[in-house]
């Protein structure tokens, strides 16, 4: 049994992408939308974590960050009006101006958010050029119907690609189980493993407790994206299989559990992710991946404005 540092692989990987922005003549920017729910700290405490992770991942490599805070004032036609930054601007405005910006490259919204209905509008208003989750309706749609070399794909989705490529995972004509089908993880995941020709069985919470173990008995790869905390167990995985946990949760006593009863688990496995130092440092990767080749889409290899 092998447990995959997701932490040492996300250091590789940043250390590369520091490498190509040292060779741009211009430093990528990314933005992000952190629209706040002053009802819930609990979840403000943890989107803040989550905003210095790649505050952090984005200092190292050398990508400008700026975070747009935005709070309800409950004046205006509707949510992109009545959320508004410290200086008086409406969402919508922020929106349309990072947009136009040629010197923005990447748009992300943070997610939580206190309305989930809201960040489904913001992620159709962010310029498809510069949606680097790869959530915009074109990128995501099309990510799924053609070539993915044309469209950004979610970062969660090429965190696991890359986690197995670092095992050297053998993917095609092999079975996948991915537990979840949520828009960030469990979809995305399915259709990337299917682009690898694998035969991928796409589980979720209207699946029969009797069908999901049965799939994953079966299954060489498994990956949880749920958010059910320690929902897969030590007799649902064949001997061997490889695991990867997407999921972040905290059990009763407030403790970072994954997906996957992690200790039953990995003993029975050939390689699995913790959680956390799993998944999610190589996701804030590829996150920032993704904002370096919005960068040179635009300004062309060495970081030259085409335009120009």
């Amino acid at each position: 049994m092998s447990i995959i540092n997701g932490r040492q692989l996300a250091r590789k990987i940043t250390s590369q992408l520091r490498e190509a922005v040292s060779k741009l003549n211009s430093r990528p920017r990314l933005d992000i939308l952190w629209i706040q729910d002053e009802e819930n700290p609990g979840s403000q405490e943890a989107t803040e974590i989550y905003i210095k992770q790649k505050q952090r991942s984005a200092d190292k490599i050398g990508i400008m960050l700026k975070v747009h805070k935005f709070k309800d004032t409950g004046e205006g036609r509707d949510a992109f009006d009545r959320f508004k930054d410290e200086s008086g601007t409406s969402l919508i405005s922020t929106i349309h101006t990072l947009n136009e910006a040629a010197y923005v490259d990447g748009i992300i919204c943070q997610i939580p958010t206190p309305d989930p209905n809201l960040v489904l509008l913001i992620r159709e208003m962010i310029n498809v050029t510069k949606d680097v989750d790869g959530m915009h309706p074109y990128n995501y749609g099309g990510f799924h119907l053609t070539a993915l070399e044309r469209h950004f794909i979610s970062p969660t989705a090429l965190a696991v690609y890359e986690i197995l490529n670092s095992i050297d995972f053998e993917f095609k004509g092999r079975k996948a189980v991915v537990i979840g089908q949520g828009l960030v993880g469990g979809s995305p995941i399915s259709q990337l493993l299917l682009s690898k020709e694998m035969t991928v069985a796409i589980c979720h919470e209207e699946t029969t407790a009797v069908d999901l173990v049965s799939e994953c008995r079966s299954a060489d790869l498994i990956v949880a994206a749920t958010g059910c905390p320690l929902l897969v167990k030590e007799k649902w995985v064949k001997e061997g299989a490889v695991v990867v946990d997407v999921g972040i949760n905290r059990d009763a006593d407030g403790n970072i559990v994954g997906d996957v009863d992690f200790h039953a688990v990995r003993h029975k496995v050939s390689h699995i992710t913790p959680v956390p130092k799993g998944v999610g440092p190589v996701t804030v990767a590829m996150l920032m991946r993704n904002t370096i080749l919005s960068h040179m889409r635009f300004h062309g290899e060495n970081g030259e404005n085409k335009d120009n």
